[in-house]
C-alpha cells in the first residue's frame, strides 16, 4: 500500500475539478437568465413606453406648430380680407409682384406722352437691393429722351413722380443744345 499523501493545512478537500466548472457555468447561466428575464419583463417595457412617449411628444409638438401656423394664416387671411380690394390693387400697382419690366416701360411711355416728349431708348437692369427691406427688389432703368425742352423735361419728371408705379429719379443729364436728356430711374417690385 502506498503511503498516504500529505495534505497541507491550506489545501482544499478533494473535489473533482469538473464540478467547480459546472457550478460556475450554472451560476453564470442563472445570472444570464435573470438578466434576460429582467430585461424582457422590466426594462424592455419601459424602453417601449419611453419610445411611445417620445413619439407622442413629437406628434403633439407637430400639432401645436401646425395649429400656430394655421392661426397665423387665419390672422393673415383676416387682415388681408379687411383691406379693401381697391387698396390691394393700388398696392400692387405701386410695387407689383415680380419685376414687371414691360409695366415699367408702359408707365414711363404714358408719362412721356402726357409731357409731350419722345423716348428714344430704355433699358432695365436688376440692382443689388442694398438697404431695401426683405422681399423688395429694385431695377435701374435708363432712358434717353429726345426733342425735349426744359419745360417738357420738367413736366416729364413730374409725371414720373405722379405715376402709380413707385419710381425714384436717380439722375438727370440735360443737354439744351441737343434737346436731349439721359435719365436714370429706380423702380421697385416685391418678390
Amino acid at each position: 500500500m502506498a503511503p498516504p499523501l500529505r495534505q497541507s493545512p491550506t489545501s482544499t478537500p478533494d473535489v473533482a475539478p469538473h464540478s467547480d466548472r459546472l457550478r460556475n457555468m450554472i451560476a453564470v447561466l442563472c445570472i444570464a437568465v435573470l438578466v434576460i428575464v429582467g430585461y424582457l419583463f422590466v426594462l424592455h417595457p419601459r424602453f417601449v413606453r419611453v419610445g411611445e412617449l417620445r413619439a407622442r411628444i413629437a406628434r403633439a409638438t407637430q400639432i401645436m406648430e401646425a395649429a400656430a401656423a394655421t392661426g397665423a394664416l387665419r390672422q393673415l387671411r383676416d387682415t388681408l380680407a379687411a383691406i379693401p380690394e381697391a387698396d390691394r390693387h393700388a398696392i400692387d400697382a405701386l410695387a407689383p409682384p415680380g419685376e414687371d419690366v414691360p409695366g415699367i416701360f408702359v408707365a414711363l411711355d404714358a408719362a412721356a406722352q402726357r409731357a409731350g416728349v419722345g423716348i428714344s431708348s430704355m433699358e432695365a437692369t436688376r440692382e443689388e437691393g442694398k438697404g431695401l427691406p426683405a422681399g423688395v427688389r429694385s431695377l435701374s432703368v435708363g432712358l434717353s429722351v429726345r426733342n425735349v425742352e426744359y419745360d417738357r423735361l420738367h413736366a416729364f419728371l413730374r409725371a414720373i413722380g405722379l405715376s402709380q408705379r413707385l419710381m425714384d429719379v436717380r439722375s438727370v443729364q440735360f443737354s439744351p443744345a441737343g434737346l436731349t436728356a439721359t435719365i436714370r430711374i429706380r423702380a421697385y417690385s416685391v418678390e
